[in-house]
């Protein structure tokens, strides 16, 4: 199937390899096995896709280059604050009755940037949850305070093999989040940026603690610490819902589920939550494909559809029906999941905040060398979203 993907990826990078009668789609979803889904669609409906899979990372450059050499894809599927960039992609503007009836509102509200929808939603989640070996760990810590106890416990065994004890990717600004949210802060408040607050300061000093004193690895990346759980060697991984069901494939039984550690009794890591949605650049649904992309949405939004997302995925589905077989069909840890989601909030999907992933990075990256206080760093992010805000201008 990998190898079908690379191919496929390698295809789309050519302007020259769409043929225009075909829909072009592109997704960044960390669980890649949506392959299958949309194959499934070209079967049921005769109507052929193309398929390419991008790092989020990657995708906004990538999308720039696309639009300037006038081959955008027909389709994304990314997370809804993405569509924060609207602006610049041009996604086109959608009514929430281009779905199906089944989907609430609130959960539709989570596409709309800036007052106006442009997203439609197929799961929701991508939360990040405290993932942990039962073989190494017996009882999860429930605050960090516990967890650096227990750490200092583990650093004093005797082993046959070396064990790694906890780790999550601690340079993503995802993962920075539920602090922020622990602290009483929001990057994005009423689509203003809100970086330069005591709460950023003060996440960003206990942030910074938790690494130096050893409880996550900066030199380890997502893939590293992702080897290191998968092959049995680590105890305790921060990481979103996407990795659930490949963790329960490889962990079995030894897989636990928990909620982040608070950051003091009574003080709780807030993450956030959001949809991934179906969005379309360069103003797509206003073509020629129209009627073949109305087709995709409902498709995917179908309760059929959303079931087979929920059983192959493991990934929540959006419509109300399959949310709730969904749930009567769940064993400990999917339970464990959904009740993590619970004590989430919401993404901000604004414009403001797709600009202040790049702010806060670099505030963070500064404050983590010691070359600023948490203060000056807060303050630092908030200049630059603000001056990027200013420069923002749409593609062409």
């Amino acid at each position: 199937m990998y190898r079908l993907l690379l191919c496929l990826l390698l295809a789309f990078s050519s302007a020259s390899a769409f043929a225009s009668e075909r829909l072009k789609f592109i997704y960044t979803h960390e669980n890649r096995n949506w392959l299958p889904l949309v194959e499934q669609f070209s079967v049921d409906t005769g109507i052929e896709v193309e398929v390419a899979w991008a790092q989020q990372g990657d995708l906004k450059t990538r999308m720039f280059t696309y639009i300037e050499q006038g081959n955008a894809p027909d389709i994304v599927l990314v997370p809804a604050d993405h569509v924060g960039l609207y602006p610049l992609m041009h996604y086109s503007p959608l009514l929430a009755d281009m779905g199906t009836d089944d989907v609430g509102k609130d959960v539709w509200n989570s596409a709309r940037s800036d007052g106006a929808l442009y997203g439609v939603p197929i799961t929701q989640g991508n939360h990040l949850v405290l993932y942990y070996n039962k073989a190494i760990i017996s009882t999860p810590a429930t605050t960090w305070a516990d967890m650096r106890r227990q750490h200092d416990a583990f650093r004093l065994k005797d082993r046959e093999q070396p064990l790694y004890f906890s780790d999550w990717n601690v340079d993503e600004m995802y993962w920075l989040m539920p602090f922020l949210g622990g602290f009483g802060g929001s990057p994005v408040t009423d689509g203003e940026p809100t970086l330069d607050t005591p709460a950023m300061a003060r996440a960003l000093d206990f942030y910074r603690g938790l690494v130096e004193s050893g409880l996550a690895d900066d030199q380890c990346d997502y893939n590293c610490g992702q080897q290191r759980f998968l092959s049995g060697t680590l105890g305790y991984l921060i990481n979103g819902d996407w990795a659930l069901k490949e963790y329960q494939e490889r962990l079995g039984d030894n897989l636990g589920v928990a909620t982040i550690p608070e950051i003091a009794p009574g003080q709780p890591v807030v993450p956030m939550f959001s949809t991934h949605v179906l969005a379309f650049p360069a103003n797509s649904l206003a073509g020629h494909k129209r009627d073949a992309l109305l087709a995709f949405i409902h498709y995917f939004q179908s309760n059929d559809v959303q079931l087979k997302i929920w059983r192959s995925l493991k990934l929540l589905p959006v419509s109300g029906d399959a949310y709730r077989v969904a749930v009567s069909e769940m064993n400990g840890n999917e339970k464990a999941m959904i009740s993590c989601l619970s004590k989430s909030r919401p993404m901000p999907a604004d414009s403001a905040m797709s600009l202040a992933w790049g702010a806060i990075r670099k505030g963070y990256l500064r404050h983590k060398l010691h070359l600023l206080s948490g203060e000056e760093a807060a303050e630092l992010m908030q200049q630059l979203v603000e001056t990027q805000r200013q420069n923002v201008t749409p593609a062409p």
